[in-house]
Order: structure tokens, then C-alpha cells, then sequence
């Protein structure tokens, strides 16, 4: 009886190394696998929360021009400036367009232009850092929409989208986002297009 309790009180505890490469061997080739799919994963999100955002910005303006007038929200590209100005830099694929930030502000005006006596509404700032990373680019180009009335009927423009582009390394349906803008303003966020009513 004493020889077995002594054995069992030395029996191997632990891994072998065979165990442990095993399970080394089987974790790399379960990573190998699902590192990129994350990574793929991690970037549609990313278009479609950069999406989320402008739509939410531009439902915001309707909303707010149906209480208080006329809304203008705008490309800037010093949106965290202590005054922040619209951008006329045209939106195109050597920037990144609207994603160097926007403001939505009250525009006293409709001028489409941030002037003194408009209210900042709100600041968002810069999505991208270049445009390898991404860019925010409207079709036709604009730098601004500007809402009016009590329905936030629009003052001017036609009917439009944003393609929200995303990394160069990452060009494709699977990321691609377009945020489209009706003649009366109705914001939808669609993967193709074109975009519906």
C-alpha cells in the first residue's frame, strides 16, 4: 500500500514538450487563419461607422432646421479650431475629403458659410489622417448642405451621395459605403449603388 500511495504522490504533473508544441503548432495555424478575417472585419466596421456618422450629422441638420431655420453642415478642414471654417477645397481621391472633419452649425444667413452670429451646433473631427487611410467624397462635389423650413426642406442642391472609401489596402463591395442624400434630404446609408428612395 505505501508504494502506490508513493507513486501516485510522484506522477508526472504538467505538459510534455511534445504536448505543449502541439498546442503551439495548433494555436499559430488557428491565428494564421483568423488574423486577416478580423482585420476585414475591423475595417467594415470602420466604413460603416464613418457612414453612421456623416448620416447621423446630416439627419441631425434636417431635424434641427424643422425647429430652429435654416442648418448648414460643411467640410472643414480645421474643424477643431477655436473658429472653425468651412472648407473650399474640392473633395476628391488625393484627400480625404469630408473625412478631414465637418461642422454643423445654424446659419443665420443660409449662405452655406460658418459666419460670425451662426451657432455651432456641433464638431466632428478628422476621420483620416490621409487619404491612403480613407476619404469622405460626395458626388456631384460639395462642400456644404444647407436645410431650411419646418419640413428641413433644402434650400438648394440635387440629390446626391457620399462615398465613404476606405483603406487602399482594403478597396471592395465588403467596405464600401455610400451615404445617400434625396432632393428632399431623405438620408439613407446603402452598400451598392444606387442608392434608393
Amino acid at each position: 500500500m505505501n508504494m502506490q500511495k508513493f507513486k501516485l504522490l510522484h506522477s508526472q504533473h504538467g505538459f510534455t514538450m511534445l504536448e505543449l508544441l502541439v498546442v503551439v503548432a495548433i494555436v499559430g495555424i488557428i491565428t494564421s487563419i483568423a488574423l486577416p478575417n478580423y482585420r476585414s472585419f475591423l475595417v467594415s466596421n470602420r466604413s460603416a461607422t464613418n457612414a453612421a456618422l456623416l448620416h447621423g450629422a446630416i439627419t441631425h441638420a434636417k431635424t434641427l432646421a424643422g425647429i430652429s431655420g435654416a442648418v448648414t453642415i460643411c467640410k472643414s478642414e480645421n474643424p477643431d479650431a477655436a473658429t472653425p471654417a468651412c472648407s473650399n477645397v474640392v473633395s476628391n481621391g488625393s484627400n480625404t475629403g469630408w473625412g478631414s472633419g465637418w461642422i454643423l452649425f445654424q446659419d443665420k444667413n443660409a449662405n452655406g458659410q460658418y459666419d460670425a452670429g451662426d451657432t455651432l451646433v456641433k464638431v466632428q473631427p478628422a476621420l483620416f489622417l490621409d487619404a491612403a487611410a480613407g476619404s469622405i467624397i460626395p458626388v456631384p462635389a460639395t462642400q456644404s448642405i444647407t436645410v431650411a423650413g419646418i419640413a428641413g426642406n433644402p434650400v438648394s442642391g440635387p440629390a446626391m451621395y457620399f462615398y465613404v472609401k476606405p483603406p487602399d489596402s482594403y478597396m471592395g463591395a465588403t467596405y464600401d459605403r455610400y451615404v445617400c442624400v434625396s432632393i428632399l434630404k431623405k438620408v439613407s446609408v446603402v452598400k451598392t449603388l444606387p442608392c434608393r428612395d
